[in-house]
Protein backbone atom coordinates (compact mmCIF):
# COMPACT_ATOMS: atom_id res chain seq x y z
CA UNK A 1 0.00 0.00 0.00
CA UNK A 2 1.77 3.85 -0.95
CA UNK A 3 2.23 5.99 1.84
CA UNK A 4 -0.99 8.80 2.07
CA UNK A 5 -4.08 8.40 4.23
CA UNK A 6 -4.95 5.07 4.99
CA UNK A 7 -8.30 4.24 7.11
CA UNK A 8 -9.69 1.46 8.71
CA UNK A 9 -12.85 -0.77 7.64
CA UNK A 10 -14.32 0.82 10.63
CA UNK A 11 -13.69 4.66 9.65
CA UNK A 12 -15.49 6.45 7.37
CA UNK A 13 -14.85 5.90 3.37
CA UNK A 14 -13.88 9.53 1.65
CA UNK A 15 -16.15 10.31 -1.02
CA UNK A 16 -14.87 12.67 -3.81
CA UNK A 17 -15.78 14.07 -6.84
CA UNK A 18 -13.67 15.04 -9.86
CA UNK A 19 -15.85 16.78 -12.40
CA UNK A 20 -14.31 17.06 -15.71
CA UNK A 21 -12.14 14.05 -17.38
CA UNK A 22 -9.39 15.36 -18.94
CA UNK A 23 -5.66 14.88 -18.31
CA UNK A 24 -6.37 17.39 -15.20
CA UNK A 25 -9.37 15.85 -13.55
CA UNK A 26 -7.91 12.26 -14.59
CA UNK A 27 -3.87 12.41 -13.48
CA UNK A 28 -5.36 13.91 -10.13
CA UNK A 29 -7.82 11.17 -9.64
CA UNK A 30 -4.92 8.58 -10.15
CA UNK A 31 -2.76 9.94 -7.58
CA UNK A 32 -5.42 10.42 -5.39
CA UNK A 33 -5.81 6.37 -5.46
CA UNK A 34 -2.78 6.17 -4.25
CA UNK A 35 -2.62 8.49 -1.70
CA UNK A 36 -6.23 7.71 -0.07
CA UNK A 37 -7.36 4.10 0.47
CA UNK A 38 -9.91 2.74 0.54
CA UNK A 39 -11.72 5.85 -1.14
CA UNK A 40 -14.77 6.07 -3.52
CA UNK A 41 -14.14 8.76 -6.67
CA UNK A 42 -16.19 9.64 -9.40
CA UNK A 43 -15.46 11.68 -12.31
CA UNK A 44 -18.29 13.31 -13.79
CA UNK A 45 -18.40 14.71 -17.60
CA UNK A 46 -20.69 16.69 -19.32
CA UNK A 47 -20.00 14.85 -22.61
CA UNK A 48 -20.87 11.30 -22.99
CA UNK A 49 -17.12 10.52 -23.83
CA UNK A 50 -14.11 11.41 -21.34
CA UNK A 51 -10.61 12.56 -21.87
CA UNK A 52 -11.85 16.06 -22.68
CA UNK A 53 -9.19 18.14 -24.97
CA UNK A 54 -7.41 15.04 -25.76
CA UNK A 55 -10.35 14.21 -28.07
CA UNK A 56 -11.64 17.31 -28.67
CA UNK A 57 -8.93 19.50 -28.68
CA UNK A 58 -5.42 18.39 -29.90
CA UNK A 59 -5.54 18.58 -33.62
CA UNK A 60 -6.83 15.72 -35.71
CA UNK A 61 -4.00 15.34 -37.52
CA UNK A 62 -1.76 14.68 -34.28
CA UNK A 63 -4.06 11.29 -33.44
CA UNK A 64 -1.23 9.57 -32.10
CA UNK A 65 -0.69 11.84 -29.47
CA UNK A 66 -4.22 11.03 -27.94
CA UNK A 67 -2.17 7.63 -27.23
CA UNK A 68 -2.17 9.37 -23.67
CA UNK A 69 -5.19 8.49 -22.74
CA UNK A 70 -3.93 4.69 -22.50
CA UNK A 71 -1.94 5.86 -18.86
CA UNK A 72 -4.84 8.27 -18.74
CA UNK A 73 -7.66 5.42 -18.55
CA UNK A 74 -5.83 3.79 -16.25
CA UNK A 75 -7.64 5.56 -13.84
CA UNK A 76 -10.72 3.83 -14.18
CA UNK A 77 -9.64 0.55 -14.07
CA UNK A 78 -9.29 0.92 -10.12
CA UNK A 79 -12.80 -0.41 -9.10
CA UNK A 80 -12.97 2.51 -6.58
CA UNK A 81 -13.54 4.68 -9.83
CA UNK A 82 -16.88 5.15 -11.58
CA UNK A 83 -17.26 7.17 -14.80
CA UNK A 84 -20.23 8.99 -14.78
CA UNK A 85 -20.74 10.57 -18.21
CA UNK A 86 -23.63 12.86 -20.09
CA UNK A 87 -23.94 14.87 -16.39
CA UNK A 88 -23.87 18.17 -16.59
CA UNK A 89 -22.97 20.61 -13.29
CA UNK A 90 -25.86 23.29 -13.54
CA UNK A 91 -28.19 21.09 -15.15
CA UNK A 92 -28.30 17.69 -13.69
CA UNK A 93 -26.73 18.68 -10.83
CA UNK A 94 -26.43 21.69 -8.53
CA UNK A 95 -22.39 22.62 -6.82
CA UNK A 96 -24.35 22.67 -3.90
CA UNK A 97 -25.66 19.35 -4.23
CA UNK A 98 -22.41 17.69 -5.19
CA UNK A 99 -20.85 19.47 -2.55
CA UNK A 100 -23.22 18.24 0.35
CA UNK A 101 -23.04 14.38 -1.34
CA UNK A 102 -18.83 14.30 -1.51
CA UNK A 103 -16.53 15.50 1.20
CA UNK A 104 -14.43 16.85 -1.85
CA UNK A 105 -15.15 17.92 -5.28
CA UNK A 106 -12.70 19.61 -7.74
CA UNK A 107 -13.80 21.05 -10.52
CA UNK A 108 -11.27 20.57 -13.50
CA UNK A 109 -13.71 21.72 -16.15
CA UNK A 110 -11.10 23.31 -18.31
CA UNK A 111 -11.55 26.93 -20.29
CA UNK A 112 -13.91 25.71 -23.09
CA UNK A 113 -14.78 28.93 -24.27
CA UNK A 114 -13.24 31.77 -26.39
CA UNK A 115 -11.38 34.96 -25.08
CA UNK A 116 -13.21 37.92 -27.00
CA UNK A 117 -11.20 39.88 -29.58
CA UNK A 118 -12.67 42.43 -28.12
CA UNK A 119 -12.11 44.96 -31.68
CA UNK A 120 -14.20 46.66 -34.38
CA UNK A 121 -15.70 43.66 -36.32
CA UNK A 122 -14.80 40.86 -34.24
CA UNK A 123 -18.78 40.02 -34.38
CA UNK A 124 -19.07 39.80 -38.04
CA UNK A 125 -20.03 36.25 -40.16
CA UNK A 126 -16.09 34.95 -40.89
CA UNK A 127 -14.92 35.56 -37.91
CA UNK A 128 -14.84 32.76 -35.54
CA UNK A 129 -12.70 31.90 -31.99
CA UNK A 130 -10.45 29.03 -31.87
CA UNK A 131 -12.18 27.26 -29.22
CA UNK A 132 -15.33 27.01 -31.61
CA UNK A 133 -13.17 26.17 -34.63
CA UNK A 134 -11.38 23.76 -33.12
CA UNK A 135 -14.06 21.64 -31.51
CA UNK A 136 -15.60 21.62 -35.08
CA UNK A 137 -13.48 19.88 -36.43
CA UNK A 138 -12.88 17.84 -33.86
CA UNK A 139 -16.02 16.43 -34.06
CA UNK A 140 -17.33 18.25 -30.30
CA UNK A 141 -21.09 17.59 -30.17
CA UNK A 142 -22.07 21.26 -29.21
CA UNK A 143 -20.17 22.17 -32.23
CA UNK A 144 -21.50 20.13 -35.49
CA UNK A 145 -21.80 23.29 -37.80
CA UNK A 146 -19.42 25.46 -38.59
CA UNK A 147 -21.41 28.71 -39.28
CA UNK A 148 -18.74 29.75 -42.10
CA UNK A 149 -18.49 28.76 -45.80
CA UNK A 150 -15.14 27.29 -45.83
CA UNK A 151 -15.24 26.53 -49.64
CA UNK A 152 -15.86 30.34 -50.58
CA UNK A 153 -12.60 31.01 -48.31
CA UNK A 154 -8.98 31.74 -50.58
CA UNK A 155 -7.21 33.95 -47.48
CA UNK A 156 -7.57 33.07 -44.20
CA UNK A 157 -6.44 35.16 -41.01
CA UNK A 158 -5.05 33.29 -38.05
CA UNK A 159 -4.25 35.49 -34.87
CA UNK A 160 -2.21 34.23 -31.97
CA UNK A 161 1.43 33.23 -31.96
CA UNK A 162 0.08 29.58 -30.19
CA UNK A 163 0.38 26.33 -30.96
CA UNK A 164 -3.43 26.26 -31.22
CA UNK A 165 -2.36 29.07 -34.14
CA UNK A 166 -0.30 26.41 -35.55
CA UNK A 167 -3.10 24.02 -35.61
CA UNK A 168 -5.91 25.36 -37.36
CA UNK A 169 -3.64 27.07 -40.17
CA UNK A 170 -2.38 24.03 -40.61
CA UNK A 171 -5.93 22.08 -40.95
CA UNK A 172 -6.59 25.17 -43.63
CA UNK A 173 -4.81 23.97 -46.21
CA UNK A 174 -4.23 19.84 -45.48
CA UNK A 175 -4.80 18.38 -48.59
CA UNK A 176 -7.59 15.20 -48.31
CA UNK A 177 -5.23 12.70 -48.98
CA UNK A 178 -3.94 13.70 -45.40
CA UNK A 179 -6.82 14.46 -44.02
CA UNK A 180 -7.83 10.75 -44.53
CA UNK A 181 -5.42 9.66 -42.34
CA UNK A 182 -7.05 11.92 -39.10
CA UNK A 183 -9.82 11.58 -36.74
CA UNK A 184 -11.27 14.14 -38.25
CA UNK A 185 -14.94 13.12 -38.81
CA UNK A 186 -16.11 12.48 -42.20
CA UNK A 187 -18.53 15.40 -42.25
CA UNK A 188 -15.55 17.51 -41.64
CA UNK A 189 -13.19 16.05 -44.03
CA UNK A 190 -15.84 16.86 -46.90
CA UNK A 191 -15.79 20.93 -46.16
CA UNK A 192 -12.14 20.83 -45.42
CA UNK A 193 -11.29 18.86 -48.86
CA UNK A 194 -13.24 21.75 -50.83
CA UNK A 195 -11.52 24.92 -49.37
CA UNK A 196 -9.80 26.86 -51.57
CA UNK A 197 -7.31 28.02 -49.74
CA UNK A 198 -4.35 29.54 -51.23
CA UNK A 199 -2.37 31.85 -48.24
CA UNK A 200 -2.77 31.55 -44.30
CA UNK A 201 -1.46 34.63 -42.21
CA UNK A 202 -0.63 33.75 -39.02
CA UNK A 203 -0.56 36.86 -36.68
CA UNK A 204 1.28 37.79 -33.36
CA UNK A 205 2.03 41.22 -31.61
CA UNK A 206 5.45 41.05 -30.40
CA UNK A 207 8.04 39.67 -32.14
CA UNK A 208 9.44 36.06 -33.41
CA UNK A 209 11.49 35.50 -29.63
CA UNK A 210 8.00 35.72 -28.16
CA UNK A 211 6.47 32.81 -29.69
CA UNK A 212 4.69 30.10 -27.75
CA UNK A 213 5.31 27.56 -30.81
CA UNK A 214 6.74 24.43 -29.53
CA UNK A 215 9.41 23.17 -32.28
CA UNK A 216 7.68 19.82 -33.00
CA UNK A 217 4.28 21.58 -33.77
CA UNK A 218 6.65 24.26 -35.55
CA UNK A 219 9.18 21.34 -37.67
CA UNK A 220 6.07 20.36 -39.24
CA UNK A 221 5.26 23.21 -41.74
CA UNK A 222 8.04 21.97 -43.51
CA UNK A 223 6.38 18.90 -44.94
CA UNK A 224 2.94 20.17 -45.59
CA UNK A 225 1.88 18.52 -48.64
CA UNK A 226 0.55 21.60 -50.40
CA UNK A 227 1.50 24.63 -48.66
CA UNK A 228 4.72 26.26 -47.92
CA UNK A 229 5.87 28.24 -44.66
CA UNK A 230 7.00 32.16 -45.38
CA UNK A 231 9.06 34.12 -42.54
CA UNK A 232 10.49 37.18 -42.92
CA UNK A 233 14.88 36.75 -42.27
CA UNK A 234 14.84 40.07 -41.06
CA UNK A 235 12.28 39.63 -38.10
CA UNK A 236 14.62 36.70 -36.53
CA UNK A 237 16.73 37.68 -33.70
CA UNK A 238 20.22 36.73 -33.59
CA UNK A 239 21.28 33.49 -33.55
CA UNK A 240 21.72 31.99 -29.88
CA UNK A 241 18.06 34.01 -28.61
CA UNK A 242 15.98 31.78 -26.60
CA UNK A 243 13.90 29.53 -27.35
CA UNK A 244 16.90 28.48 -29.64
CA UNK A 245 15.23 25.20 -30.83
CA UNK A 246 11.83 27.43 -32.11
CA UNK A 247 14.31 30.09 -33.20
CA UNK A 248 16.62 27.43 -35.74
CA UNK A 249 13.40 26.26 -36.83
CA UNK A 250 11.97 29.19 -38.01
CA UNK A 251 15.34 30.28 -39.62
CA UNK A 252 14.99 27.01 -41.17
CA UNK A 253 11.60 27.72 -42.16
CA UNK A 254 12.51 31.30 -43.59
CA UNK A 255 15.33 29.59 -46.06
CA UNK A 256 12.54 27.48 -47.50
CA UNK A 257 12.31 28.73 -51.33
CA UNK A 258 9.10 28.95 -53.11
CA UNK A 259 7.90 25.82 -54.79
CA UNK A 260 5.11 25.70 -57.70
CA UNK A 261 4.15 22.81 -56.61
CA UNK A 262 2.61 23.76 -53.76
CA UNK A 263 -0.04 26.49 -54.24
CA UNK A 264 -0.57 27.49 -50.67
CA UNK A 265 1.37 30.01 -48.67
CA UNK A 266 1.55 30.32 -44.87
CA UNK A 267 3.10 33.29 -43.68
CA UNK A 268 4.27 34.25 -39.89
CA UNK A 269 3.51 38.02 -39.30
CA UNK A 270 5.10 39.29 -36.61
CA UNK A 271 5.00 42.55 -34.89
CA UNK A 272 1.49 43.39 -36.10
CA UNK A 273 -1.64 44.41 -33.34
CA UNK A 274 -4.86 43.55 -34.92
CA UNK A 275 -6.66 47.21 -34.34
CA UNK A 276 -10.13 46.10 -36.32
CA UNK A 277 -11.63 43.42 -38.30
CA UNK A 278 -12.97 44.99 -41.89
CA UNK A 279 -15.86 44.03 -43.76
CA UNK A 280 -19.71 45.41 -44.32
CA UNK A 281 -21.78 41.96 -43.45
CA UNK A 282 -19.28 39.84 -43.60
CA UNK A 283 -15.55 39.95 -42.76
CA UNK A 284 -13.59 41.36 -45.43
CA UNK A 285 -10.03 41.77 -43.86
CA UNK A 286 -7.96 42.51 -40.84
CA UNK A 287 -6.32 45.73 -39.86
CA UNK A 288 -2.98 45.18 -38.20
CA UNK A 289 -0.83 48.23 -36.43
CA UNK A 290 3.03 47.01 -36.56
CA UNK A 291 4.82 47.44 -33.15
CA UNK A 292 8.78 47.91 -32.24
CA UNK A 293 9.11 45.61 -29.10
CA UNK A 294 10.84 47.82 -26.17
CA UNK A 295 12.26 44.84 -24.03
CA UNK A 296 9.19 42.19 -23.95
CA UNK A 297 6.79 45.08 -24.58
CA UNK A 298 4.83 45.76 -27.97
CA UNK A 299 4.98 49.20 -28.60
CA UNK A 300 2.60 50.17 -31.72
CA UNK A 301 4.19 52.54 -34.40
CA UNK A 302 2.49 54.78 -37.01
CA UNK A 303 2.51 51.83 -39.78
CA UNK A 304 -0.97 50.41 -40.19
CA UNK A 305 -1.26 47.07 -42.47
CA UNK A 306 -4.27 45.83 -43.72
CA UNK A 307 -4.51 42.29 -45.09
CA UNK A 308 -7.93 41.08 -47.31
CA UNK A 309 -9.47 37.77 -46.09
CA UNK A 310 -12.60 36.13 -46.18
CA UNK A 311 -11.54 34.27 -42.54
CA UNK A 312 -10.44 35.07 -39.06
CA UNK A 313 -9.44 32.64 -36.12
CA UNK A 314 -8.77 34.11 -32.95
CA UNK A 315 -6.36 31.85 -30.93
CA UNK A 316 -5.81 34.37 -27.97
CA UNK A 317 -6.84 31.83 -25.25
CA UNK A 318 -9.60 30.70 -23.55
CA UNK A 319 -11.96 31.44 -20.59
CA UNK A 320 -14.48 29.40 -18.22
CA UNK A 321 -17.91 29.68 -17.95
CA UNK A 322 -19.66 31.21 -14.76
CA UNK A 323 -20.96 28.54 -11.88
CA UNK A 324 -23.38 29.33 -9.57
CA UNK A 325 -21.71 32.22 -6.98
CA UNK A 326 -18.20 31.25 -8.24
CA UNK A 327 -15.67 34.06 -8.69
CA UNK A 328 -14.13 33.83 -11.74
CA UNK A 329 -11.04 36.07 -12.19
CA UNK A 330 -9.06 35.89 -15.99
CA UNK A 331 -11.15 33.27 -16.93
CA UNK A 332 -10.40 30.86 -14.32
CA UNK A 333 -12.11 30.09 -10.86
CA UNK A 334 -10.93 32.43 -7.97
CA UNK A 335 -8.94 30.43 -6.04
CA UNK A 336 -5.55 29.74 -3.62
CA UNK A 337 -3.17 27.12 -5.07
CA UNK A 338 -6.24 25.11 -6.09
CA UNK A 339 -8.54 25.84 -3.08
CA UNK A 340 -11.57 27.30 -3.46
CA UNK A 341 -13.73 27.08 -0.12
CA UNK A 342 -13.76 24.04 2.57
CA UNK A 343 -13.60 20.74 0.53
CA UNK A 344 -14.01 22.65 -2.98
CA UNK A 345 -11.01 22.70 -5.10
CA UNK A 346 -9.77 23.77 -8.55
CA UNK A 347 -7.28 22.00 -11.34
CA UNK A 348 -6.02 22.75 -14.31
CA UNK A 349 -6.91 25.16 -16.99
CA UNK A 350 -10.06 25.78 -14.21
CA UNK A 351 -7.48 26.44 -11.42
CA UNK A 352 -4.58 28.64 -13.68
CA UNK A 353 -6.02 29.51 -16.95
CA UNK A 354 -5.09 27.94 -20.67
CA UNK A 355 -1.65 28.25 -20.19
CA UNK A 356 0.75 24.46 -20.03
CA UNK A 357 0.51 21.56 -21.43
CA UNK A 358 -0.33 17.86 -21.00
CA UNK A 359 2.88 17.36 -19.20
CA UNK A 360 1.92 20.63 -16.98
CA UNK A 361 -1.52 19.25 -15.88
CA UNK A 362 0.02 16.08 -14.34
CA UNK A 363 2.94 17.26 -12.14
CA UNK A 364 0.28 19.96 -11.07
CA UNK A 365 -2.34 17.58 -10.55
CA UNK A 366 0.04 15.17 -8.79
CA UNK A 367 0.84 18.01 -6.16
CA UNK A 368 -2.88 18.74 -5.79
CA UNK A 369 -3.72 15.42 -5.12
CA UNK A 370 -0.99 15.86 -2.02
CA UNK A 371 -2.96 18.49 -0.60
CA UNK A 372 -6.36 17.68 -1.00
CA UNK A 373 -5.01 14.21 0.43
CA UNK A 374 -3.75 16.00 3.43
CA UNK A 375 -6.53 18.05 3.84
CA UNK A 376 -9.53 15.40 3.73
CA UNK A 377 -11.82 15.03 6.29
CA UNK A 378 -14.29 12.08 5.36
CA UNK A 379 -17.53 13.15 7.19
CA UNK A 380 -19.81 9.76 5.77
CA UNK A 381 -21.66 11.84 3.18
CA UNK A 382 -23.03 9.64 0.94
CA UNK A 383 -21.13 10.02 -2.58
CA UNK A 384 -22.13 8.20 -5.40
CA UNK A 385 -25.34 6.31 -3.18
CA UNK A 386 -27.17 9.79 -3.19
CA UNK A 387 -26.21 11.38 -7.02
CA UNK A 388 -27.23 8.86 -9.09
CA UNK A 389 -30.76 7.97 -8.00
CA UNK A 390 -31.17 11.66 -8.49
CA UNK A 391 -30.12 11.51 -11.74
CA UNK A 392 -32.26 8.60 -12.69
CA UNK A 393 -35.09 10.35 -11.27
CA UNK A 394 -33.95 12.93 -13.32
CA UNK A 395 -34.37 10.89 -16.23
CA UNK A 396 -30.86 11.68 -17.20
CA UNK A 397 -29.10 8.99 -19.35
CA UNK A 398 -25.92 7.74 -18.17
CA UNK A 399 -22.51 7.00 -19.60
CA UNK A 400 -20.70 4.48 -17.36
CA UNK A 401 -16.92 3.47 -18.24
CA UNK A 402 -18.84 0.19 -19.92
CA UNK A 403 -20.58 2.43 -22.16
CA UNK A 404 -17.66 4.62 -23.05
CA UNK A 405 -16.08 1.70 -24.50
CA UNK A 406 -19.12 0.55 -26.61
CA UNK A 407 -18.81 4.16 -28.15
CA UNK A 408 -14.84 3.78 -28.86
CA UNK A 409 -15.66 0.00 -30.52
CA UNK A 410 -18.28 1.66 -32.37
CA UNK A 411 -16.04 4.49 -33.55
CA UNK A 412 -13.06 2.49 -34.43
CA UNK A 413 -15.28 -0.77 -36.31
CA UNK A 414 -16.46 2.47 -38.87
CA UNK A 415 -13.27 3.94 -39.76
CA UNK A 416 -11.94 3.41 -43.27
CA UNK A 417 -8.68 2.94 -43.58
CA UNK A 418 -5.91 5.05 -43.07
CA UNK A 419 -8.13 6.96 -40.02
CA UNK A 420 -7.91 5.72 -36.50
CA UNK A 421 -11.35 5.98 -36.27
CA UNK A 422 -14.84 7.37 -37.07
CA UNK A 423 -15.83 9.99 -34.81
CA UNK A 424 -19.93 10.21 -34.01
CA UNK A 425 -20.25 13.78 -34.13
CA UNK A 426 -23.96 14.80 -32.22
CA UNK A 427 -24.96 13.71 -28.75
CA UNK A 428 -28.01 11.43 -29.94
CA UNK A 429 -24.97 9.51 -31.77
CA UNK A 430 -23.14 9.13 -29.07
CA UNK A 431 -25.50 7.85 -26.53
CA UNK A 432 -27.38 5.38 -28.76
CA UNK A 433 -23.72 3.72 -29.46
CA UNK A 434 -23.54 3.78 -25.78
CA UNK A 435 -26.67 1.58 -25.52
CA UNK A 436 -25.84 -0.97 -28.65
Amino acid sequence: MNAGVQRSASQKIPKIAIVGSGPAGLYLAEKLLKLVEPVELDVIERLPTPYGLIRSGVAPDHWTTKNVVRKLEQAFQNPATRFIGNVELGRDVSLAQLRDFYDVVVLATGTPLDRPLGLPGDGLPGVTGAARFCSWYNAHPDFTELDIDLPKVETAVVIGNGNVALDAARMLVRTPEELAATDAPRPVREVLARTNVRKVVIAGRRGAAHVKFSPAELREFSELAQAVPVVDPAELPPEGTEPKRTMEILGRLAAIEPDPAKPARIEFLFRARPAAVLGDGHVSGVRFVRTRLEGDRAVDTDEVLEVPAQLVVTCIGYQGPTLEQLEVDGGRFRNDDGLIAEGLYAAGWAARGPTGTIATNKSEAYRSADRIAAELAPQGRPGRAALLPLLKAAGVDLVDFDAWRRIDEAEVAAAEHPAPREKFTTTEELLSAAKS
